[in-house]
């Protein structure tokens, strides 16, 4: 309980209106309730999936953990479970199809890596994969 209060603490203290850096693009965020996670602007890039043990295709990308597509998007408890297993941030970005899930942006591939197989052991993000924006 008191873990969950205290993501609830740096999120009240947090602005509602900022920005994640994705590759070259500084990209827009908004949160419009303490009760789901900040969401990315249309205008933020999610590059190209990087599927199974595929290495990246440039140099210097960015790179982002997709952890899903919901209808609705992540709730705070769904990411006060995953939280211990990433260090980046956590966001919703809009798509057609639902709320896209992904966590960061990373710029070290070993550290995607190594938090991508940490999420995998969460319950219900057994099919998270890397994503790569070209610098």
């Amino acid at each position: 309980m008191a873990k969950g209060i205290g993501v609830l603490a740096v999120l009240v203290a947090s602005i509602l209106s900022f920005g994640a850096q994705a590759g070259q693009y500084l990209c827009s965020a908004t949160q419009s309730s303490y009760e789901k996670p900040a969401e990315l602007g249309e205008e933020c890039p999610v590059g190209n999936a990087l599927w199974g043990n595929s290495k990246p295709k440039h140099k210097n990308s960015t790179f982002w953990i997709q952890c899903g597509l919901f209808p609705e998007g992540l709730t705070m408890q769904q990411v006060e479970t995953l939280y211990p297993n990433v260090s980046a941030s956590i966001w919703n970005k809009q798509e057609k199809k639902g709320m896209r899930c992904l966590i960061g942006p990373y710029d070290d591939f070993s550290q995607v890596r190594l938090e991508l197989t940490q999420l995998k052991t969460v319950t219900g993000f057994e099919s998270a994969f890397i994503r790569e924006v070209r610098k």
